[in-house]
């Protein structure tokens, strides 16, 4: 288009400004967000996953959605005047960084990756078929008729073998094929035996298959973060003096908001039920690391759970309720 129509082309500098305004908004009206949050993440969340940025971009999933990537990145780039694919690979590109960002390999950072170049092979395919088709010679009205018949079709079969690939990495609708007798399924039916509509507390490090778990069951976790990952990264590594469980004093911020908020909302409004996850995501050192004795140390904690009771368990979950 040239610099100056770029220039002088409104929308651009609307979506700017607009995204300006966004940011500005944030220390005014979510604090929060930048003295709470974002502190939180950079020093737990960050390195959460334990993978360099070389082996994240070295995960199976990750390596071979590249693999495509790199063809097609080139291609939308060689195809002079046309906007789109370009549009798209640069859209890939910042998904890429995004992966590289949080450097932790999971499945649900990569899927924007798969589905921007897919949807640019698609679209590289595409225009290459209908070139092919109509040729730029053609009879005047030979391209108005063939192409728009042509084009909605190929593209939606090239379309239709992306989604085959995103299902053949783990999405729809295996996982729904796969959910009777799946964690999720058994945590689920646990929940609503036990707690249906209730109030629940979860000490688990995941997100699946505590969601959708909870939601099937119509329970409510009373954490006052998504799950335990805070207490995770606040332990990544062994305490200096051996102990199994840092001291009250020993704790810093992050960790010691845990232990504090979790006794206090524990011992202010008792869940009907409360959720272990045998499995804490934490290293050994010198024994494994569990909610429970980790959080009894507090005496309302304490106090509370000694009228809980296990009654049921499933894989390395356990669900303990009041015995009153």
């Amino acid at each position: 288009r040239g610099l100056r129509a770029a220039l002088s082309d409104p929308v651009p500098w609307v979506m700017a400004g607009l995204w300006l305004a966004y940011l500005l908004s944030v220390p005014l009206l979510f604090a929060d967000y930048l003295h709470v949050v974002l502190p939180l993440v950079w020093d737990f969340y960050v390195d959460l996953g334990g993978l360099s940025i070389w082996q994240v971009l070295l995960v199976p999933r990750m390596a071979t959605v590249l693999l495509l990537f790199v063809p097609v990145l080139w291609l939308a780039f060689a195809r002079p005047g046309d906007a789109l694919p370009r549009l798209l690979a640069m859209a890939g590109l910042g998904a890429v960084a995004a992966v590289a960002a949080q450097h932790k390999g999971w499945s649900y950072h990569i899927v924007p990756l798969e589905f921007f170049v897919c949807a640019l092979a698609a679209l590289l395919a595409a225009r290459w078929l209908d070139g092919m088709t109509v040729p730029p010679l053609a009879a005047p009205l030979a391209a108005p008729l063939a192409a728009p018949l042509a084009a909605p079709r190929r593209a939606g079969v090239l379309i239709g073998l992306c989604v085959l690939y995103l299902v053949a990495n783990g999405d729809a609708p295996w996982r729904q094929l796969d959910y009777p007798g799946s964690e999720a399924d058994g945590l689920a039916q646990m929940l609503a035996q036990e707690a249906a509509g209730e109030r629940v507390l979860v000490f688990s490090p995941a997100i699946d298959p505590i969601y959708p778990a909870l939601n099937y069951a119509g329970a409510i976790n009373t954490l006052r973060t998504m799950s335990m990952w805070l207490l995770q990264g606040a332990n990544a590594h062994c305490p200096a003096d051996g102990k199994r469980y840092r001291d009250v004093w020993e704790m810093g911020r992050a960790e010691f908001f845990v232990y504090r908020t979790v006794a206090e909302d524990f011992a202010r409004a008792p869940p009907a039920a409360v959720v272990v996850d045998t499995q804490s995501g934490i290293p050994w050192c010198g024994a494994e690391f569990q909610y429970i004795p980790y959080f009894v140390r507090h005496p309302l904690f304490a106090e509370i759970w000694s009228h809980y009771q296990l009654t049921s368990e499933w894989d390395h979950y356990r669900v303990y309720t009041r015995k009153d």
